[in-house]
Formats: structure tokens, sequence, C-alpha cells
């Protein structure tokens, strides 16, 4: 399976389910932790053992959740959260207000 630059902007989040099929059409049935090997990590992050998101359609962080471009809401885990907030400073634009 492999990630090309124009797939990867088309995917916002993905949510494992009882089985976690990142293509339905093909029913390639990978495990979270396969899914984000293959994925860039400044791109993507893990916030949740559930939740694997694309960062730039992060729109909001409030609290223990992301909200994402399209409303969605997704609750970040406790074992995610500092790496993840962290990964988000990075992505800030700093000024030297």
């Amino acid at each position: 399976m492999e990630f090309n630059k124009s797939n990867r902007k088309d995917i916002m989040a993905i949510e494992k389910g009882l089985n976690c099929c990142l293509f339905a059409v093909s029913k390639t049935y990978l495990t979270m932790k396969d899914i984000e090997g293959h994925l860039p990590k400044p791109l993507f992050a893990r916030i949740h053992r559930s939740f694997l998101i694309n960062v730039n359609h992060v729109k909001v962080i409030e609290r223990s959740q992301v909200r994402m471009e399209n409303g969605e809401a997704l609750t970040m885990g406790d074992f995610y959260k500092k790496k993840f907030l962290a990964l988000m400073d990075e992505h800030l634009v700093k000024t030297d207000r």
C-alpha cells in the first residue's frame, strides 16, 4: 500500500471500528499501527487508540477534543495527548510579540 501526496491530503481522519478499512473498495484491512506506520509522521498524528488524524484538517483543540474542519469532534486519549499537543505546537505560527 502506498500513500502518495495526492491521496494523503484527501484523508482527514482514520477511525478504528471492528475492522479498520482505509480503502473500502479494495477491502484492505489493517491495524491502526500498520496504517500509522505507512503515513508520514508530521502530517498524520495519533490522538486516540481509535483515531489517526491529518493535522492540516484540525480546526480547534478544546481540552481533550480535537475539532476537525468538517465539524467532527474527536476525543484525545490521555496516552496520546501530550505528544499530539507538542506536535501541534511545532505547527503554530510563532511571532516575536
